[in-house]
């Protein structure tokens, strides 16, 4: 009797077990479906900024090979803008690596990222705003 209790303990703990990776498979996925959409989404938005915005475009993207093809870009721009642009710039190297590395941040360190994430967008929000303000 006492054996076969042993058998039913390991056949539940193996259950157990089972069923907790189904369900980070279920969480994983739900992970990456709202990552890919909401990249997704970004890709279409970048693809309307070419579109509409090809001149001022092509010179960002032409940034990584030639980076003199920037300074063309910020003679255009408001020293608000300027900054907002090099922020971005330097921001999104950063973010890169980061999303690059995913997996293999810590807990804490996705975290930080998430929070630093939120922070950039709140300080590029508001900076945006501030900008607006001026011009009325």
């Amino acid at each position: 009797m006492e054996k076969d209790n042993q058998v039913d303990s390991k056949i539940v703990k193996k259950q157990i077990e089972e069923n907790k990776s189904e369900v980070f498979v279920d969480l994983l996925a739900k992970f990456y479906e709202k990552f890919l959409l909401g990249s997704a989404e970004s890709v279409e938005t970048l693809a309307d900024i070419e579109k509409d915005y090809n001149e001022e475009y092509n010179m960002l993207k032409d940034f990584a090979t030639d980076p003199d093809s920037i300074n063309k870009l910020m003679e255009k721009l408001s020293m608000e803008k300027q900054t907002i642009l090099l922020r971005m710039l330097l921001q999104s190297g950063k973010f890169a690596g980061d999303f690059a590395n995913l997996l293999n941040l810590t807990e804490e360190q996705k975290r930080e990222l998430s929070k630093n994430l939120k922070k950039f967008v709140e300080e590029m929000t508001r900076q945006i705003k501030e900008g607006e303000k001026v011009k009325k």
